[in-house]
């Protein structure tokens, strides 16, 4: 007996249905109930969407290492807090920019 189809999910009130079917409806997308070949198949391409989850975020950590902006007006960094354009002015002089001020 399928348990969204037994006495006892029958008297269960329809939010807990609701959750019991999301459970059920999250563990078939986890892979629950392949035979050997698909879930091999399915590991394998949970194997590859991990690493290329892992090699995106890296790639956007440098990327977001290596971005920066010279600004060389005050309109547009009206409104940004002292505190901040100091320690951004602080950054850019240690970068080699000489003449980086708040």
């Amino acid at each position: 007996v399928r348990l969204n189809e037994s006495d006892t999910y029958a008297t269960l009130p329809e939010a807990r249905q609701r959750i019991v079917q999301k459970e059920l409806q999250d563990r078939k997308l986890g892979g629950i109930g392949l035979r050997a070949e698909g879930a091999a198949k399915f590991n394998a391409v949970q194997r590859k969407l991990s690493d290329l989850s892992t090699a995106f975020s890296n790639h956007l950590l440098d990327a977001r290492k290596a971005w920066n902006m010279t600004v060389t007006d005050n309109v547009t960094v009206r409104g940004i807090p002292q505190r901040a354009l100091a320690a951004a002015a602080a950054a850019a002089a240690q970068a080699g920019h000489a003449n980086a001020t708040a």
